[in-house]
């Protein structure tokens, strides 16, 4: 049976900034090394402290974002959820891409398997991220980030 992992993409929007996080190169993971919209898979106390989907979501968005950047954030859209099927691994994917606000209680430092974090403004994010990152950005996504640029 494929088992289904949830992914969480989060836009942290502060004024007319984005951040972005860049990988370590000794993760292993697809991005290593790279600038990216900094995101998280779901662990078991996730589930066990939501009672619904989107209650979920940002169980996940909130943790690995403190885990991440050291941020308090409050998720304030589920902006799209794209589903990934990989028939021939064990897992398939679920992401979803969500809105989020900086709550401004902490202090930015980069944790967990990024190297860096920095701010960005909004109409240059594609200039600063993985090509890979772009490309994978459903369309609904691109509108948002288009809607945030004043």
């Amino acid at each position: 049976m494929n088992k289904i992992k949830l992914v969480t993409v989060c836009f942290i929007i502060q004024d007319n900034d984005i951040l972005i996080g860049k990988k370590r190169k000794d993760s292993f993971k697809r991005l290593s090394g790279n600038w990216h919209v900094p995101a998280g898979s779901e662990d078991n106390n996730d589930f066990a402290e939501a009672d619904d989907f989107e209650n979920l979501v940002k169980n996940v968005a909130k943790r690995e974002m403190k885990e991440e950047t050291n941020l308090d954030i409050g998720v304030e859209e589920i902006i799209d959820i794209s589903y990934i099927a990989k028939l021939d691994a064990p897992k398939s994917t679920v992401v979803t891409w969500v809105h989020c606000e900086n709550l401004k209680t902490s202090e930015l430092k980069f944790g967990d398997d990024l190297e860096d974090v920095k701010w960005v403004k909004i109409e240059k994010l594609y200039n600063n991220i993985s090509p890979n990152t772009v490309y994978s950005m459903p369309a609904s996504v691109r509108v948002f980030l288009k809607s945030l640029v004043k």
